[in-house]
């Protein structure tokens, strides 16, 4: 690499993220952009923060996808700073989940209600990854010129590891999961998670058991540090960022403070981020949880960087980062793989970088596209099946057959 290109490269996804930022603000002003305004249960300023991390782990698979292109492998890219733009964002996600959830488990007093969760976790997860995997299965269809290579049990075998996260290859295809540039993975974390939920619960409810699950959780997550433990597929490095989510969720219940969003505040924040990035080769381990924590604890209590994160464009690309985080490899493997094949191989670094901030725009329209037509009416689904699960039976054929009728009126109200 040349000293041009180690001098250009790093601003390009600086210039990346400004672009997205601006199409967004457009898209918040072109539409009626009605989510922040009318959600009222946000905590800190997390989704202002979701989009910026899923953002992250696009700008980390596209230059993967450079030197896999190049080079045959899929594996981390040689920039420290790219490895850490996916692996930072992971990171803080698992963050996200254990204080969103420890944090409704706090405010739930006394009773959980697993019925009311699952149902929000099936219908907010499940539909958007459904789209995806059949997506998965086009491409690979297409690449494989029709032809069914294997037999309609294994395929069938195959489909049902994918729903259970377990990874598989469609028709013999060794490519399939670059075509979701392997983003599946993280979420059997955040289901284990989910289904650990009732147990966790029940040892809440005990002072003492609570000591006592903080100084275990506290100490189990620090062994898993230095000590990897593998178990039906599941690496427990992970697990201290669910712990430092949690305890967040535990430490907010306490936050007083007016003057967490303080400007001070921020750069100390930003500071703990800076020292993963050039610290370390890895985001993940005890020293990078810690700073990383550093980092997300401000957030989850309020802090909006410089008041970025209260904008309605930062909550605009936070209501689509699930979109944006599992549909980006689509795009990257769309342009790169089937339209473009040889582009990425046959022209320098630098010159593929360039094309970043059109890349993302695509992957932001794809993504505002499958939220506003998929996950949103969906989670609306959902959300109206939890709360008229406890309807006599009689009424629970109208109530189904009212649910089209509500979210169709929904979209049309809402322009969409």
């Amino acid at each position: 690499m040349t000293d041009l290109e180690i001098m250009i490269i790093p601003i390009i996804p600086i210039i990346s993220i400004i672009t997205c930022m601006f199409f967004s603000y457009q898209i918040c002003n072109f539409r009626s952009y009605q989510y922040p305004r009318t959600k009222n249960n946000r905590l800190g300023n997390i989704d202002g923060l979701r989009g910026y991390l899923a953002l992250g782990v696009f700008m980390h698979h596209y230059a993967i996808t450079f030197h896999w292109k190049n080079d045959g492998i899929w594996t981390r890219p040689p920039e420290d700073y790219f490895n850490h733009f996916g692996q930072t964002g992971v990171a803080i996600f698992f963050m996200i989940t254990g204080f969103l959830f420890i944090r409704k488990i706090l405010d739930m007093k006394g009773k959980i209600d697993c019925k009311t969760i699952y149902i929000g976790r099936i219908f907010r997860i499940a539909p958007l990854y459904l789209a995806a995997v059949v997506t998965i299965f086009i491409f690979v269809l297409i690449k494989s010129d029709f032809t069914i290579n294997v037999s309609a049990g294994q395929l069938l075998f195959d489909f049902l590891r994918y729903f259970l996260y377990a990874g598989a290859t469609f028709n013999d295809f060794s490519d399939t999961g670059k075509i979701i540039a392997h983003v599946d993975w993280t979420l059997k974390y955040e289901w284990l998670f989910y289904f650990s939920l009732p147990i966790v619960f029940l040892i809440m409810k005990s002072k003492l058991m609570v000591i006592t699950l903080c100084l275990l959780s506290v100490a189990g997550a620090l062994i898993s540090t230095q000590i990897t433990i593998l178990a039906w597929g599941f690496n427990s490095v992970y697990l201290i960022l669910f712990v430092a989510g949690g305890l967040t969720a535990k430490l907010s219940k306490y936050n007083t403070s007016k003057n967490i969003d303080h400007p001070l505040v921020s750069i100390l924040a930003l500071l703990g981020l800076a020292g993963v990035f050039w610290g370390f080769k890895t985001s993940f381990g005890f020293f990078q949880s810690i700073l990383l924590a550093l980092f997300f604890i401000p957030v989850a209590l309020g802090n909006s960087f410089f008041g970025l994160l209260k904008k309605d464009f930062s909550i605009f690309l936070g209501e689509i980062s699930y979109s944006i985080y599992l549909m980006h490899g689509i795009v990257l493997y769309f342009l790169f793989s089937t339209v473009f094949p040889e582009f990425a191989g046959s022209v320098p670094e630098i010159f593929y970088m360039l094309f970043m901030p059109g890349v993302i725009l695509l992957v932001t329209l794809l993504s505002w596209i499958t939220y506003s037509y998929i996950e949103q009416p969906m989670i609306s689904i959902g959300r109206n099946i939890a709360n008229k699960s406890n309807a006599p039976s009689h009424r629970i054929v109208d109530t189904l057959t009212d649910l089209a009728k509500e979210n169709t009126e929904d979209v049309i109200r809402n322009g969409r």
